[in-house]
């Protein structure tokens, strides 16, 4: 399948024309003529198909276009995904960062000057140029929006409604603490917007944190390794896609469908030999189970007949609990942290 160019126009309607920029690449680079075919975002939230009507040439090329139809784009993650985080000292970090987080998916993104930062002013229109770029080519439709740098007790101060996290180093006791640190990815609730605080490479300090706690925030950890920034930032993006995706939420349904509750929390587990994704889903009993989703259907059907042929013969593999009807998603019993996958290659090795 042929690749598409998507343009970025946010004046599109009114101006029935693709920006300057936009227009340069469409005729001097991509060659394009008068009645071909475009795919365009007004950055809003809309796609539109168009078509070319006039090209005026020169050394500042206009390219006028007619829309033959528009819709609006299903957001994949369900609500708002936010990210406030320090610059790096190099600002080739912070530049990956905006990009591949725009890649995964995110509504907005602020910069924070905090006590230890080691860089406090960015160029806000290079940023704001590699976003655009960036959600054209992962073919999305709303550009996040961006915000000046600012100091870190004024942005405590700002009304956000949703769950607020802080992610940092230090050990709960350090901050008057005694609850341990959650994982992000276990506190993130599908139906609600989230925001989370990467510090500097130096770390917020003990005081940052508090005052971030008296605004709010909840402390998490983002897992046993040491991070940097922009890799922090970058993994908490990730995370709360992960979580606010349409899969997990049509496997909270399946749950629900088949327990007749919801779960109370719901763990990432590591991969099994394939791109499905499988969490352990438990109940306020305690009792758990495995979830999975996948977007193979042939796959996850190939899967599910092996979990029944072998727990049929009495093997100790997962019993099938649910599957969605469009079988993308899946809940199985729980034997712990052995997959089938696991137990296959353990018994090659053993020649059963």
């Amino acid at each position: 399948m042929k690749e598409s160019h998507l343009f970025y126009a946010p004046d599109l309607k009114s101006a029935g024309a693709l920006p300057a920029d936009e227009a340069a690449h469409a005729v001097r680079v991509l060659r394009m003529q008068e009645g071909d075919a475009l795919w365009a975002t007004d950055g809003c939230g809309r796609f539109y198909d168009c078509h070319i009507v006039s090209i005026v040439p020169g050394r500042k090329p206009e390219c006028f276009v007619e829309i033959d139809s528009e819709r609006k784009w299903n957001r994949p993650w369900g609500t708002d995904v936010c990210l406030a985080v320090a610059p790096t000292k190099h600002a080739d970090r912070i530049e990956w960062l905006a990009e591949k987080a725009t890649e995964i998916g995110v509504d907005r993104m602020q910069w924070l000057d905090c006590a230890f930062s080691e860089r406090r002013a960015l160029k806000l229109d290079r940023l704001e140029r590699i976003v655009v770029s960036a959600m054209k080519q992962s073919h999305k439709a709303c550009l996040p929006q961006m915000g000046e740098m600012m100091k870190l007790k004024h942005f405590l101060e700002l009304p956000f409604e949703g769950d607020k996290f802080i992610a940092h180093c230090y050990a709960q006791g350090d901050i008057g603490e005694t609850e341990e640190k959650p994982h992000l990815f276990e506190v993130v609730r599908p139906d609600r917007p989230t925001l989370v605080l990467i510090g500097p490479e130096g770390d917020f300090s003990v005081e940052e944190v508090r005052a971030a706690q008296a605004a709010g925030f909840r402390s998490i950890t983002l897992g046993e390794s040491r991070l940097r920034t922009e890799t922090a930032a970058l993994v908490a993006v990730q995370l709360m896609n992960l979580k606010k995706d349409d899969g997990m939420k049509a496997l909270q349904i399946l749950y629900k469908q088949t327990f007749g509750i919801e779960p109370t929390s719901v763990v990432t587990l590591p991969g099994a030999g394939s791109n499905r994704v499988y969490v352990r889903l438990a109940a306020a009993d305690g009792r758990t189970c495995i979830g999975a989703w996948g977007k193979d259907v042939e796959e996850n059907r190939t899967f599910l007949y092996l979990a029944r042929h072998f727990s049929a013969k009495g093997l100790p593999v997962p019993c099938v609990l649910g599957v969605s009807a469009d079988e993308q998603c899946y809940l199985l019993s729980d034997l712990g942290d052995v997959s089938l996958h696991g137990a296959l290659v353990a018994w090659r090795e053993q020649g059963i």
